[in-house]
């Protein structure tokens, strides 16, 4: 006897509801996106270990599970519900929160950085790239990792706080500059204005994703 496994896709939300051909109960909830690192992905939230509580059945198991042109099936988060209450009471002042005085924390939105969004900042941070920040020409230096490679230039942060690294290739009219992440390539622009004198006129991609700007 063969399944057929029944999915409702959102377009608004460009999300996708995969029901379990055996239950007809929702199995995974897929979301999509575009890396800036690894390209198409997608993200899927996989519920199991269904229980029923006053006759409705919950979802007790909850794993992400996320997918990327190199590697399948990495989970990020799985953890498991043991308690399930339907309508309890709560006080009227339970999401409320502390007052201003009453927390320590100071509360500040992250700082804007222009043509990056707070999004593509974690997903870099998350592969522990890029924590945020934009790292300036003058902290930057150049060195010809290669001996007998002079014009082979590799860029690196002088910043512990703001890690960096950029390959620039020199040639006698010119420069190749390899594509970097936005946040890099006005400081790469600067350097080889004040260090090398030339112009960039070739820009070598690497990623479909890459840009410089």
């Amino acid at each position: 006897m063969s399944l057929t496994t029944t999915a409702v896709h959102d377009q608004n939300l460009n999300m996708t509801v995969i029901f379990d051909p055996a239950t007809n109960l929702p199995f995974i909830i897929r979301s999509y996106e575009e890396h800036p690192i690894l390209g198409i992905c997608t993200s899927d939230l996989q519920l199991t270990n269904y229980t029923s509580v006053d006759g409705i059945l919950f979802p007790q198991r909850f794993q992400t599970i996320y997918n990327t042109p190199l590697e399948s099936n990495a989970v990020l988060e799985d953890f498991l519900v043991e308690d399930i209450k339907i309508n309890p009471s709560f006080p009227h002042t339970f999401f409320e929160g502390l007052s201003a005085n009453e927390s320590d924390t100071i509360r500040v939105a992250p700082a804007k950085i222009a043509k990056v969004s707070h999004a593509e900042i974690g997903e870099f941070n998350s592969n522990m790239m890029w924590s945020g920040g934009e790292l300036t020409a003058k902290y930057m230096s150049g060195s010809n990792p290669v001996a007998d490679l002079p014009h082979l230039w590799n860029l690196l942060s002088n910043d512990t706080n703001l890690p960096y690294a950029q390959l620039v290739m020199e040639f006698e009219d010119g420069v190749i500059v390899a594509d970097a992440p936005p946040h890099q390539t006005r400081s790469t622009i600067q350097w080889v204005e004040d260090n090398l004198r030339k112009p960039i006129t070739h820009f070598w991609v690497r990623n479909r994703n890459s840009r410089i700007e």
